[in-house]
């Protein structure tokens, strides 16, 4: 087991005091050993070559010396290696903790940078939300206000509002009862106008007018920044406020009218009615992913007559 430092220390202590204390007392120790050989006692006068004898000594006290000065040079060389390790242990330990700091600092940065672009994200598509409900309830009332100014000429008849809508869709009963042919698309085109411009009036385009807010709803929610599930219940708000012979109306014109058509786009928007007077129509001339879930039983059940005829 090795010495300590501090132990070092008082052993070249202790060695130095003995040397100091031999060297005092070297003529007297010199003396008693002479005599103890043999030498016959003198006068002081004979001692005095032991003076000389310390010249032999000198030797003795450099090498010592410098023995001491090395052990001390020793001793200073491996205190300066220590603090050399301390200081670069410190140093090390400086980085380290510089290191992690920086890499909070950075992390700490980043969070807030991406609490700022998740805040400035929310509060745009906050106010794009604004913006759409704006919109969406200005055109709704719009068309409202325009439903309520409708007044047509129908076979030297003006009709108003719901009445309107109610003679258009009892029409549309009367004509797929009668039907014996192969129902198309210039046929209803035919029998709407020829119902609804009899007297030559622009009847027509006031309705195909008042039904073109639809499209523009749709768009306008198509084309939002809402979720798909958002957008459904929009679509739903938009189906629900169609009056159910409004919406009959609606499903006739939609079938030859390609722009009403391509607007619908994946959506359910006939709602509120259903009658296997209509269902052929439905099946043959308009995407079945524009009806109810009562509509698309119907529609499998064709599906399946067709494919297993009897």
């Amino acid at each position: 087991m090795g010495f300590s430092k501090a132990q070092k220390v008082v052993l070249v202590l202790v060695m130095v005091i003995v040397l100091i204390w031999v060297w005092s007392i070297f003529p007297v120790i010199f003396n008693w050993v002479m005599i103890g050989i043999g030498s016959k006692e003198t006068s002081l006068k004979e001692l005095g070559p032991l003076g000389d004898i310390y010249g032999s000594l000198n030797t003795l006290f450099t090498s010592a010396t410098l023995i001491i000065v090395i052990y001390s040079a020793i001793l200073q060389r491996e205190a300066n290696e220590d603090t050399r390790k301390a200081m670069q242990e410190e140093l090390q330990l400086a980085k380290d903790l510089s290191k992690i700091q920086l890499d909070q600092s950075r992390q700490a940065a980043q969070e807030q940078l991406d609490l700022v672009r998740e805040t400035h994200a929310a509060q745009i598509k906050e106010n794009q939300y604004n913006f759409f409900t704006n919109q969406f309830y200005a055109l709704l009332n719009l068309k409202e206000n325009k439903f309520y100014k409708l007044r047509v000429d129908i076979k030297n008849q003006y009709y108003e509002q719901d009445q309107i809508f109610v003679n258009l869709s009892g029409e549309l009963s009367r004509i797929l009862q009668e039907l014996e042919e192969d129902i198309s698309l210039d046929y209803l085109e035919k029998k709407f106008l020829d119902h609804v411009d009899s007297n030559k009036t622009d009847s027509s385009d006031q309705i195909y007018s008042y039904f073109l807010i639809y499209t523009s709803l749709i768009n306008l929610i198509q084309n939002s920044c809402l979720e798909d599930y958002e957008k459904q219940t929009y679509y739903e708000i938009l189906s629900n406020s169609m009056r159910l012979p409004e919406q009959v109306v609606f499903f006739w014109i939609s079938c030859y009218i390609p722009r009403f058509k391509e607007s619908f786009n994946n959506i359910i928007l006939f709602l509120q009615f259903y009658d296997d007077i209509y269902l052929d129509m439905a099946y043959n001339l308009l995407d079945r992913e524009y009806f109810s879930a009562d509509w698309q039983h119907k529609f499998n059940e064709i599906d399946f007559l067709l494919n297993h005829p009897a």
